[in-house]
């Protein structure tokens, strides 16, 4: 688990969320993983469970890009089973975060699409 990991997990266990970390998903049947969540969160009370990826590599913005959308769609596929038995909501927010550095930063106008909606929601965390 990364620095970045790390601080994400305890932010969101002081928020009160239920923390799984770096955990592997979709078991294949020769042996070995789809893939790896970093944090997935649950809150009991408010019945908000979020997905983050976090990322402190050095690649160019579209390769990137690619690589969350694959990371998202292992994590929309797999994270309600590792919660099984609770009462989950619909939606599950995924949520990249980055560290940038250098010239691998993003140009001022990259944003997905829900960009502003995941910013004001993170506000409220």
């Amino acid at each position: 688990m990364n620095h970045l990991e790390h601080l994400v997990a305890e932010w969101l266990q002081y928020k009160g969320y239920f923390v799984r970390t770096s955990v592997l998903v979709g078991p294949r049947p020769k042996g070995g993983f789809e893939g790896e969540l970093d944090v997935v969160g649950f809150h009991a009370t408010n019945k908000h469970l979020i997905h983050v990826e976090c990322s402190a590599d050095a690649h160019p913005c579209a390769i990137r890009e690619r690589r969350f959308a694959s990371k998202f769609a292992r994590g929309k596929l797999h994270v309600r089973k590792l919660f099984a038995g609770l009462e989950l909501p619909q939606a599950v927010d995924q949520v990249a975060v980055l560290q940038f550095a250098g010239d691998n930063a993003p140009p001022t106008n990259w944003r997905r699409a829900s960009h502003n909606q995941q910013a004001a929601h993170s506000r409220n965390l």
